[in-house]
């Protein structure tokens, strides 16, 4: 069993990686193609789509691996001034808060997905169906409501503080 959960999380690690860096270049090459295009007089319909969307997938995806790296900003400068025990009942606490709220967002971006869906709403300039792209905040809010219930789960079980499950 544990093997496949380890083959589970690489995967998801390897997936999350990829769909942020290839999300920042599909951004800087539509903008810069855009760019070009609008120097030439060349009307390229959708670049800008391209690039907002691509902005979006990038943030929730990067959310979730901020979360599963335990490197969000946070308030670490009074944080860090607590002892031992308190710093870990803090972090603990707000693992457990900020998981739930994800998960709960989650929950919100899936029914705005599943209405999208329903409705068959499509992109202005592109066609492409909407839900493709509403899709990403309700998985990177799931990853990332994971992720700090998983660290949360750390914070009790282990000795020391963790923010993120690496």
């Amino acid at each position: 069993m544990t093997r496949v959960v380890q083959i589970v999380n690489r995967s998801i690690r390897f997936l999350e990686i990829f769909l942020v860096s290839g999300g920042i270049l599909l951004i800087a090459a539509s903008v810069i193609l855009n760019v070009i295009c609008r120097h030439l007089n060349i009307i390229f319909v959708g670049l800008n789509e391209v690039a907002l969307w691509g902005v979006i997938w990038v943030t929730f995806f990067g959310t979730a691996i901020c979360a599963r790296r335990g490197i969000h900003i946070s308030m670490s400068a009074l944080v860090n001034r607590l002892p031992l025990k308190p710093r870990k009942l803090v972090v603990s606490i707000i693992c457990l808060i900020t998981g739930l709220f994800s998960l709960f967002f989650a929950f919100l971006g899936w029914q705005l997905t599943a209405s999208t869906i329903m409705r068959g709403q499509v992109s202005a300039a592109l066609r492409i169906p909407l839900w493709f792209f509403y899709i990403s905040a309700p998985i990177g809010f799931l990853l990332t409501g994971i992720y700090f219930c998983l660290a949360f789960l750390r914070n009790i079980r282990e000795k020391g503080v963790y923010l993120g499950i690496e």
